[in-house]
């Protein structure tokens, strides 16, 4: 009995010491159970989470996260009363996952230990209340907005929250349950920049979205350290070859978060050549804090929406060319850009980056444009540019929109230099990006 109530007090003292000493989970390729023994970093990742109650997590594959956060769950709901725990995935099976695992966990629970079930199935795992009603529960949702909407909860788990297809909606519907004190841990691998993930990863970097961020690398696993084995390969050169595809292993097993969001938008350009500009050329834009009351009062929105960075103010006497690569503003899509470049050195000095609607982002290219000395205004001449251009010329009467002439003959170009026949903006076509 002494035993009993010593492993108790031990287990409800933290969610650590319940992990470390009562709970198994399930290998992977043997499919055997096993203790669950905390590695370093996901000991850490634990205090993070009782610490902050918004969280983020980007990861590489495999670092065992679905089964340490469903760890927590179940010490929530089986130690604790009026205990609503929300666990979301991409789609009704993988939500199911998570609960399938809290299952493994609380059957191999000394009984002592268990507190009694009201309620168990493939969705909802339901726990008495002192008096036999029911009490505390962990639900499985899958992504969408009404399945959220109708709880308030104690803790939000929103698993793989980059496959999710309405993956903004949802968290808007949880908007009650941040109010009202509960936690939300956002986990998930990268994803392509742009996403909203992508988006919610950012403003917790940059300390703009009550958000706190983690980086999870490939080698925090134990056995992934960069070390020869009898192949002369290490582990991670030797997985790398089994994958055809290198920007998908890049994605499941990155190196530094901008390479998970990266190799998930499939770039173009090598890791490499992009981590040589980050390391050597790329330099932090200027905190919120120092640009404050110092830009024009139009682009605050952006600025507090972390849509907009600027790496140096404007400088008398220097010439600029904005650049503006319009899209549809919608979430998960392209988002529509203007880069500010200055000409003496081609060094960008402003990015504008949003998804906001087409004219709020025409206004704040337009503003931007004029901050940076009236700089020339080079419009992509596409379906979303010309409701730019209509923008900039009929309603803001901007004075200094690119034109762009169309190749003629010399006869005809004699004439064009005479009657000015150029078409503003510059047409995206094949001869003018060869």
């Amino acid at each position: 009995m002494k035993r009993e109530v010593s492993d108790y007090t031990k287990a409800i003292s933290s969610p650590a010491a319940f992990i470390d000493n009562f709970c198994w989970i399930q290998d992977p390729t043997s499919a055997k159970a096993e203790r669950f023994r905390l590695w370093p970093f996901q000991r850490e990742l634990l205090q993070l989470w009782l610490k902050e109650p918004l969280t983020i997590v980007l990861k590489a594959r495999q670092l065992g996260i679905s089964w340490l956060v469903a760890a927590l769950a179940l010490w929530s709901a089986n130690f604790f009363e009026n205990i609503v725990i929300l666990c979301i995935s991409q789609n009704e099976k993988k939500a199911w996952g998570l609960i399938d695992k809290i299952k493994f966990m609380y059957d191999r629970l000394p009984v002592s230990m268990k507190t009694e079930l009201y309620a168990r199935n493939k969705s909802e795992f339901v726990f008495k209340d002192p008096q036999g009603n029911e009490g505390s529960r962990i639900v499985a949702l899958p992504s969408t907005p009404s399945n959220a909407v109708s709880y308030t909860a104690t803790l939000v788990v929103i698993d793989e929250w980059a496959e999710q297809e309405y993956a903004e909606e949802t968290f808007s519907a949880l908007e009650p349950t941040i109010n009202a004190g509960g936690r939300i841990i956002g986990i998930s691998t990268g994803s392509e920049s742009g996403s909203f993930f992508h988006a919610m990863w950012s403003g917790a970097i940059a300390g703009t979205n009550g958000f706190v961020g983690r980086f999870l690398r490939y080698d925090m696993r134990p056995g992934r350290e960069d070390v020869v084995g009898d192949d002369g390969m290490t582990w991670y050169t030797r997985t790398e070859r089994r994958y055809p595809d290198q920007q998908e292993f890049h994605r499941m097993y990155p190196r530094n978060a901008v390479e998970a969001f990266i190799a998930a938008g499939g770039c173009p350009f090598t890791i490499e050549t992009i981590e040589h500009y980050l390391q050597n050329v790329v330099k932090p834009w200027l905190l919120k804090e120092a640009l404050l009351g110092k830009i024009p009062d139009t682009l605050n929105e952006f600025l507090d929406f972390d849509d907009l960075q600027i790496w140096e103010k404007p400088m008398a006497g220097e010439a600029y060319i904005a650049s503006s690569d319009p899209a549809s503003g919608e979430e998960g899509k392209d988002y529509s850009a203007t880069q500010i470049l200055k000409l003496s050195s081609l060094e960008q000095v402003a990015e504008l980056r949003t998804h906001k609607d087409i004219d709020v982002y025409t206004n704040g290219t337009w503003e931007l444009a004029r901050w940076y000395n009236t700089a020339e205004l080079v419009v992509e001449r596409n379906n979303h540019g010309y409701t730019v251009l209509n923008l900039l010329i009929n309603h803001l009467f901007y004075s200094n929109i690119y034109k762009h002439n169309d190749p003629i003959d010399q006869v005809e170009k004699r004439r064009a230099a005479a009657t000015d026949t150029g078409k503003y903006g510059w047409p995206s076509t094949r001869p003018n990006n060869a």
